[in-house]
């Protein structure tokens, strides 16, 4: 599926990028993980793949308790967790997570150059790991002014960094020379940053029930550094790299309100307002190798500085009833963008200044006691992320270069749902049918800069569509086996324009994804999890098939106190990412095959008789428990 979703936390996005925030929480903090596919108008526009709202365990048992947890694996993988609650008139929350993983694999890499009168090849072969490490503190309280007024404080704040090193063997050859040219490359990747984030928020509840208002402050700030360091080496020493250093805070303003006002017992009214205010700026600096001093050397030339400003004002509004069997909501939302991106050392402004709607309408039915009948549709946006938007070089190694796009504009996306659910017991099954178009796709495009060198920027290259079904069930076979199984099937097609060339990819996608649970005893569980993804295509080539299996095993040591679980990734070794992209200046094969399988051993220690939340249900697609076990 698609990676562009919106992740919010306790209903509160992140300061950082989605990927980066889903990877930063402990799972052992996790209490259920919501998934919205078809937001209303309600929720920030933001995100093509839907709303995944990660719930922290929250204590709801009186006096003080919490959980504590560790694991540790193999390649250097480790982490922990503390999770404390007090609770007693007013409500106190802490916790501690630190975590280290790092995957190790190999890489191979193919690069042709058709130039002019001859063609150029570079092949690699060699080690790549990536890593991250990140560290969070968290603290909450929660009191009541009165019999209908609640205030929530928060503060939250943590380092994080990640990175990638690599070691490879490299190949260059051309078509009008006879010899090879062989030597060996290093490549040091390394992001790293601070950030913390302050929430206040306020709910007034009034007699009428149903009827309340929520308010929301946010403040944040973060800072990153970035740096890319390449060298090159023949077999008697280093004969070329490059570092490029990239580094910058930002600061960011959130305030919210929603009113709800029901009108009668199936009707309802909702309004609210959202800005957002986000300032930041990046320094780029660039050195090259001198063989002659064996020192990098700032290229002063290349040196420059990109400054950030993001506007962003929402009103909604919504209104939903019931029309005989007919249960329907309908939403409008209006955003108003200001996007400002100056460049000083081009002495060039790049701006967006635009108001988007974003209708929303969802319906339900009952067909019987046990089956609904839905249907939705909903216009979202995706934005473009900074280190796309950024209009400097950034060397990845001696052969690939990114430079953003400053002019990029944003997708948007029309989606259209209707399925059946039906609850039969323990027995859930759904299927849908769905339809979603993205307009001004963003895609990155590579092309050859020069000899041996491959550029990727990103474009708005057009269109693509997904039309297709998707069916779930959850069901135990036996009294001890439960499965939860998901099928996707559908038409992926992309076309558009690349360099005033037009183009038309289409492919037969499928997914599936079957999580196996077997309760074999009273105090022990065991979980195998299978999942695929068939080939696809993209503006300029195609993504080849993925496979993967874990399995888990938990054991409680001691009733409701101690637990051990392990987990084995990738069982069966079969975890690879493959990729190929071409155009009429060059062809690239990239492959990258993960070291596996792998172990992790963790440990969870709960006093006190920790009781999690359970007040929080998902609002249009449902949710399922998170947690560090599976």
């Amino acid at each position: 599926g698609s990676q562009n979703f919106t992740v919010l936390i306790d209903g509160r996005p992140s300061l950082m990028d989605s990927q980066d925030a889903l990877q930063q929480i402990s799972a052992a903090s996790i209490d259920k993980i919501e998934i919205i596919t078809n937001p209303t108008a309600k929720y920030d526009a933001q995100g093509t793949a839907g709303i995944i709202n990660i719930i922290l365990k929250k204590n709801v048992s009186p006096g003080m308790n919490g959980i504590v947890s560790a694991n540790a694996g193999m390649y250097d993988s480790y982490g922990g967790n503390i999770l404390i609650n007090y609770q007693d008139g007013f409500k106190l929350n802490f916790g501690l997570d630190y975590n280290r993983r790092y995957f190790p694999g190999d890489q191979t890499q193919s690069n042709i150059y058709y130039l002019e009168n001859y063609t150029s090849t570079i092949n690699s072969l060699g080690e790549i790991t990536r890593g991250r490490t990140s560290f969070e503190a968290r603290a909450g309280i929660e009191f009541s002014l009165g019999r209908n007024d609640n205030l929530n404080f928060g503060l939250r704040g943590g380092k994080r960094e990640g990175g990638m090193t690599s070691n490879k063997n490299y190949t260059q050859s051309a078509s009008n020379d006879p010899t090879q040219f062989q030597y060996t490359g290093t490549s040091d990747r390394s992001r790293e940053g601070s950030y913390y984030s302050l929430n206040a928020n306020y709910t007034r509840t009034f007699s009428l029930s149903g009827h309340q208002l929520l308010a929301e402050l946010v403040f944040g700030q973060q800072k990153s550094d970035e740096l890319t360091k390449t060298a090159e080496f023949d077999n008697v020493s280093q004969f070329s790299g490059r570092k490029t250093a990239e580094n910058g805070p930002s600061k960011n303003f959130r305030g919210k309100l929603d009113y709800t006002l029901p009108l009668s017992d199936a009707s309802k009214f909702e309004t609210g307002y959202e800005g957002k205010i986000e300032e930041s700026e990046e320094n780029n600096q660039l050195s090259e190798f001198n063989p002659l001093t064996g020192e990098y050397e700032i290229q002063s030339e290349f040196n420059n500085l990109t400054e950030y400003f993001d506007n962003q004002q929402s009103l909604y509004v919504m209104y939903s009833d019931l029309l005989w069997l007919l249960n329907y909501q309908l939403g409008f939302r209006a955003e108003y963008t200001y996007r400002n991106i100056a460049v000083p050392w081009i002495n060039q402004t790049f701006n967006i200044d635009r108001i988007d709607y974003f209708p929303s309408l969802h319906t339900s039915y009952k067909l019987s006691d046990v089956s609904t009948f839905m249907a939705s549709y909903s216009r979202r946006i995706n934005r473009p992320s900074g280190w796309a938007l950024e209009p400097f070089p950034t060397w990845m190694d001696a052969n690939n270069v990114r430079i953003g796009n400053p002019n990029l504009l944003p997708e948007f996306i029309d989606s259209y749902e209707t399925g059946v659910q039906s609850i039969l017991g323990s027995t859930n099954i759904s299927a849908e049918v769905y339809f979603r178009m993205t307009t001004n796709k963003i895609e990155p495009i590579r092309t050859a800069l020069e000899e041996n060198v491959t550029l990727t920027t990103f474009s708005n290259v057009g269109k693509d569509y997904s039309l297709g079904g998707e069916v779930m069930l959850i069901f135990d076979p036996l009294d001890f086996w439960n499965i939860n199984f998901m099928g996707n099937v559908f038409n992926y097609r992309v076309e558009g324009s690349i360099q005033d060339e037009s183009f038309s990819n289409e492919s037969f996608n499928w997914q599936s994804r079957m999580n196996n649970t077997f309760k074999l005893w009273s105090s022990t569980q065991v979980q195998f999890n299978l999942n695929y993804n068939s080939p696809s295509v993209s503006a300029q080539g195609t993504r080849e098939e993925f496979f993967s299996s874990d399995i888990s095993i938990r054991q409680e040591i001691i009733s409701n106190v101690l637990a051990l679980t392990l987990q084995v990734r990738d069982v069966f070794s079969t975890t690879k990412f493959e990729y190929s992209s071409e155009s009429s200046s060059f062809y690239s094969y990239n492959r990258f095959d993960m070291q596996s399988p792998s172990l992790m051993l963790n440990v969870r220690y709960t006093f006190n008789n920790y009781k999690p939340s359970r007040e929080r249900r998902g609002e249009e697609n449902g949710s399922f428990e998170g947690g560090e076990d599976f």
